[in-house]
């Protein structure tokens, strides 16, 4: 069994353990996420990637309400297939 003192040692070696640790950990992680922020060029393709996808979704649009005027039921048809 612990004396009184080695337990006292222990309540106050364990936090001060955690919190090193802890610490080094935290550090190392913040460390990792800066090391995967995406660089400025990359933001700007991105960037334009997204605004390439929404013209297509707007133009996908468009298109669907002309095949909608043009080809009633065009959507049934192509679902069968």
């Amino acid at each position: 069994m612990w004396t009184e003192n080695e337990t006292m040692l222990g309540l106050v070696m364990l936090p001060a353990v955690c919190a090193i640790v802890g610490g080094i950990w935290l550090s190392a992680r913040k460390a990792a996420l800066r090391a995967q922020a995406p660089s400025p060029e990359s933001e700007a393709h991105m960037r334009e990637l997204l605004d390439t996808a929404r013209r297509m979704e707007q133009r996908i649009g468009y298109l669907e309400r002309v095949l909608d005027n043009e080809a009633p039921g065009w959507r049934s048809r192509s679902e069968a297939r």
